[in-house]
């Protein structure tokens, strides 16, 4: 069997070769998440130039495709960076492909990623370092529960009809988690109340008056970090999924970081972590 690479921008990817997209997507339940979808590749690369596609061919058809990102000095990432919650080869198990050759064919030296589909195991030997699964909540067999609807009826009319926003970057959304942040600082007395998302805490942070002293006498090198981290309670934790809570900006560089992040399509709070 001869097994050929292609490498080609998200706009290229012609009916052809969505539809082998596709097909691929059909037979293998693993690649069912919406970042695995074609449209997704091409979203991202309507607001990135940067975005590319290796296609993996056997005996001259498409049997693979690896979408991915391309920064100077072949520095590579999965599309949409951190947006991206599941990436890889979208591949069915009996394709013939080469990690090596199809990341030479890629024109990268390196690939950091963070929740990589690898069923067939082929990137395992080159993986520098790996955390636990990825935790996820499988909804296929979600019975609500029964008084689901009578509650959601209540609430909608008691509060209001129910919505639902995937972003919401009006001011009044952030002032409503202000009011909840401060709603929990004076239910828990928390000497200290951050936002959380999985393992990382955001900002802005809580601090209790009674900490002040603690904070005047702190290590200016250190800044805050070490009384917060030293105070800080599950009870003060916050979960919160806005991305804009979790930017590190300390430094002009941070800033501009940012700024061009944003521009380009992409806020990404911190530089890609190592490979894992």
């Amino acid at each position: 069997m001869s097994v050929d690479y292609r490498l080609i921008a998200a706009h290229e990817l012609d009916t052809g070769l969505v539809a082998a997209w596709r097909s691929i997507q059909e037979r293998e339940p693993r690649f069912e998440s919406p970042y695995f979808c074609p449209e997704f590749t091409r979203a991202v690369g309507t607001v990135r130039d940067d975005v590319r596609v290796v296609v993996i061919e056997n005996d001259g058809q498409p049997a693979g495709f690896f979408p991915h990102q391309r920064a100077a000095w072949g520095r590579g990432s999965p599309v949409g960076g951190p947006l991206s919650d599941y990436h890889g080869v979208i591949a069915a198990p009996e394709a013939e492909w080469s990690v090596v050759e199809m990341m030479r064919a890629a024109r990268l030296s390196v690939w950091t990623f963070d929740h990589l589909v690898d069923t067939t195991g082929r990137f395992a030997p080159y993986v520098t370092a790996s955390a636990a699964a990825s935790p996820q909540i499988d909804l296929a067999s979600f019975q609500p529960p029964p008084d689901f609807a009578r509650k959601a009826r209540k609430l909608a009319r008691e509060v209001g009809e129910l919505s639902f926003s995937l972003h919401d970057a009006s001011a009044a959304a952030l002032e409503r988690m202000f009011e909840w942040k401060s709603e929990q600082y004076r239910r828990t007395g928390a000497a200290i109340v951050r936002p959380t998302r999985g393992s990382e805490h955001g900002h802005p942070v809580f601090i209790d008056r009674t900490l002040f002293a603690q904070l005047r006498g702190a290590d200016p090198r250190a800044g805050a970090k070490p009384v917060i981290r030293a105070n800080a309670t599950a009870a003060g934790d916050f979960t919160v999924d806005d991305a804009g809570a979790f930017l590190d900006i300390d430094t002009p560089e941070d800033y501009a970081r940012v700024l061009t992040d944003r521009q380009a399509g992409e806020a990404s709070p911190e530089p890609p972590s190592e490979k894992r």
